[in-house]
């Protein structure tokens, strides 16, 4: 008896998490491509970051990855702390309005499009409009869940027990809360699961006030997940994520004071105003939801500027030289796990790891510095600065992987493969750059001839300018610094040939292993300067295709 009545509510709710995830995942693939470049051109505007943040918001139906992900663009510098609170403030306002959906009786809207969808598979769409197909395919599905998810719910109540555990409604209504939170916090449910208790209180299964506790409790494990996954979002993304949850933790706290004052005293607040606007359980849920969110983020943006002050007296960033040591450090920066969810925000966060990979590089030179005389702590340094870049891209080359095995449309695979190509060179560039420290500490260590010292001493300044000049001209972004960079390591070759051959003949006394040490070195600089020199060929290419997605 208790399966037959479960069992159509518990297939609803996982058929309705099914269309949900062909939802969000084939409109991502759509309308993620150039996203780094709207944020960086519109992103300095609060109307237009407001229309972004909601944009978002309906993209990614989860205020918790959208949170995340403009934490991790402030981290990466391509935005600010204070252009960032109207982005993830309004991206709640965005996921609130998929709730919209659960108030209306789309029965014969799913009849339509079914019919919709069977001609379009019979006729079999051309390869272009199959994403389309499979969004459309999500939007049936979803509409189905939420009729059986009605019945279900309306069947449930048969059961006396149900009706029992329900009745006290102050204890139901913590209980449910402590449930909806810890439920959200550990499966993401977020927006989709409040539509799934706006469904179910509409089949009558939930009191209004069980209902609204059970949307605070969604919200509150929304914002633990969020604290928790943006744990590692470096200083600037962990204040805008503070900012964040410290807003909406305050109007949580709010709204659940008023819950108990008005059920205990029976004065009239948020549940009489609800009920005043619309008498059908549903859409005052709903006007909850909206209200609740569209006020946050109306207040954030406005105050905006005091948020941003209060954030920075409450949580300062760190001086450069206490943040050395968390730059330095062998984790990644920006590539989280719920990025997936998008693999076109997935591939900005690994480009950043890569250029934050990349500026670690010239370490290695300094490294190398006439002030570390002893054995010992030159090569601990060579030691912990490649342990540092081996595990940071591990890491890299994992989240590439698990991209290559997701469905993506032909310029984020493009974007992919070039990033591929981009990490193995920057590989190849490091094991280079090892190697030429190592025979650099080697031959200044036993005390070789002078001469060799000296050339050495000269290439290995050479090598850091370049390593120096790549630097600025990756991280800058600017197409005439990487043609510059390519100028300059495209020539490196000949001018190392002639300073090789001058030392060679000025000083004919050096011994066959020292003049073997010197063509070593010469030929481990030109390796460099033609790496970096391919290195910048790759990442024009890139600035190039990002200045046309931010044209169009």
């Amino acid at each position: 008896m208790l399966t037959e009545i479960t069992s159509p509510l518990l297939g609803g709710i996982g058929i309705f998490f099914i269309a949900a995830f062909l939802i969000g995942r084939n409109i991502r693939q759509i309308t993620c491509h150039g996203m780094r470049e709207r944020i960086i051109r519109y992103g300095r505007r609060d109307l237009l970051a407001a229309l972004l943040g909601i944009f978002s918001g309906l993209i990614f139906h989860s205020r918790s990855i959208c949170t995340c992900l403009t934490a991790g663009l402030v981290a990466s510098g391509l935005i600010t702390v204070r252009n960032g609170l109207p982005l993830a403030f309004w991206s709640t306002a965005g996921c609130s309005l998929l709730v919209i959906i659960a108030g209306f009786n789309l029965s014969y809207l799913l009849y339509s499009l079914l019919v919709v969808f069977a001609i379009a598979m019979f006729m079999e769409v051309p390869y272009r409009f199959r994403l389309l197909l499979r969004i459309l395919s999500g939007i049936i599905l979803l509409l189905f869940s939420l009729e059986i998810i009605r019945s279900g719910g309306a069947s449930l109540l048969t059961s006396p027990w149900v009706r029992d555990i329900l009745s006290s409604s102050l204890s139901s209504s913590l209980l449910l809360f402590f449930l909806a939170a810890v439920c959200t916090a550990l499966l993401r449910t977020g927006i989709w699961g409040i539509i799934v208790i706006i469904a179910l209180s509409e089949s009558g299964l939930f009191r209004m006030e069980q209902a609204m506790m059970m949307i605070y409790g969604v919200e509150t494990g929304s914002l633990v997940r969020t604290w928790l996954l943006a744990s590692g979002a470096g200083d600037r993304g962990r204040q805008l994520v503070f900012a964040q949850v410290a807003v909406t933790s305050l109007a949580l706290t709010t709204l659940i004071s008023l819950f108990y004052f008005e059920q205990l005293s029976g004065v009239p607040l948020v549940k009489a105003m609800l009920l005043a606007l619309s008498s059908s359980t549903g859409w005052a849920l709903i006007a909850l939801v909206l209200l609740y969110s569209f006020t946050i983020a109306l207040t954030g943006s406005l105050l905006a500027n005091p948020i941003h002050a209060l954030v920075n007296y409450l949580r300062p960033l760190k001086r450069q030289g206490e943040s050395s040591t968390e730059e330095g450090s062998a984790r990644l920066a920006f590539i989280r796990k719920q990025t997936r969810f998008a693999p076109a925000v997935t591939l900005l966060m690994i480009e950043e790891e890569l250029l934050r990979l990349f500026e670690q590089l010239p370490n290695y030179m300094r490294g190398l510095g006439d002030d570390i005389l002893i054995e010992g702590e030159r090569e601990e340094g060579l030691h912990k600065y490649h342990q540092s870049f081996t595990a940071v891209n591990r890491e890299i080359g994992a989240a590439l992987r698990d991209l290559s095995g997701e469905e993506m449309n032909k310029n984020t695979g493009t974007r992919l493969f070039r990033l591929l190509n981009i990490q193995e060179l920057i590989n190849a560039l490091e094991r280079n750059l090892l190697s030429f420290a190592e025979v650099v500490a080697e031959t200044g260590l036993e005390g070789g001839h002078e001469t060799l010292r000296r050339f050495s001493s000269v290439i290995k300044e050479s090598q850091e300018f370049l390593l120096m000049q790549a630097v600025d001209a990756l991280f800058g972004n600017d197409r005439d610094d990487l043609t510059i960079l390519q100028t300059i390591t495209s020539d490196s070759g000949d001018m190392i040939k002639q300073v090789r051959m001058q030392y060679l003949e000025t000083e004919q006394n050096l011994t066959l292993g020292e003049k073997s040490t010197l063509h070593r070195l010469a030929g481990l600089f030109e390796r460099t300067a033609w790496l970096l020199n391919r290195l910048s060929v790759a990442v024009a290419v890139e600035t190039e295709e990002a200045e046309e997605a931010e044209g169009t």
